[in-house]
């Protein structure tokens, strides 16, 4: 749903505000709530709105930071060890597609955006040689992957925040930055969710650690209306 002005039969004007698309969503978490965060803004649980797919992590947690982005928090991993994980309970077969806000703060060849945690599951990462590379893959099959002259910004400025679709759909698959083309071509396999789910780091919680600040991300058993996923960032986000 996109923001308008509607006059209504009294002649007042009233808007109708963009939001997030809510149609097939099954999972999603916002850096603005749902947060619980200990005196120094290190977060051990992110609640999930729509199907209580909590994410937490006890002791190597991710930091909370206030007005990042259009004045609005992130929920920020810093390379080394941060994780926040579902433990179980979320499943679901493809096709899914995974929308983020996100910026990676800096690079480092494979390190995880989100994983599946299991074994030939979907995942995102930083992949190649080039800083600006986003990629997704699965074990089970080959990869597809999208570089800079694709859309991703570069890495390292204050205002490189983008939204990224990543979609999972065997041969159907395909990942898009914001308006820009999408790139497909590839095949990450068949696997989708099996039970668990983590963000900033690898399956299992042991290693490619990402260095990125995630605003929102949201998972869908069916591809969001791009209209109105493009409509609710640049409303709220400014992007």
């Amino acid at each position: 749903m996109t923001s308008q002005l509607h006059q209504t039969s009294t002649g007042v004007l009233s808007a109708t505000v963009a939001e997030l698309p809510d149609t097939n969503r099954f999972a999603r978490w916002r850096a603005d709530t749902g947060i619980t965060k200990d005196g120094s803004d290190f977060v051990s649980s992110w609640v999930d709105s729509d199907n209580s797919h909590d994410l937490a992590e006890a002791t190597n947690k991710p930091l909370w930071v206030d007005s990042v982005i259009n004045g609005q928090p992130v929920v920020r991993s810093d390379g080394s060890n941060d994780i926040l994980s579902v433990a179980s309970g979320i499943t679901q077969a493809q096709p899914i597609t995974a929308v983020a806000i996100l910026r990676q703060r800096s690079w480092a060849a494979n390190a995880q955006l989100f994983d599946g945690s299991a074994a030939n599951t979907f995942y995102a990462q930083q992949k190649g040689t080039t800083p600006a590379l986003v990629h997704f893959a699965n074990g089970a099959g080959t990869t597809n992957s999208i570089a800079g002259a694709n859309g991703v910004p570069t890495v390292g400025t204050s205002s490189n925040f983008f939204i990224l679709f990543s979609h999972f759909d065997g041969a159907s698959s395909y990942q898009q930055v914001g308006s820009n083309a999408a790139v497909s071509g590839g095949n990450p396999g068949t696997v989708g969710l099996t039970g668990s789910f983590n963000m900033f780091a690898e399956k299992g919680g042991s290693g490619r650690h990402s260095n990125i600040d995630i605003a929102e991300i949201a998972l869908y058993s069916a591809d969001p209306d791009h209209t109105d996923v493009l409509a609710y960032a640049l409303e709220h986000y400014g992007i």
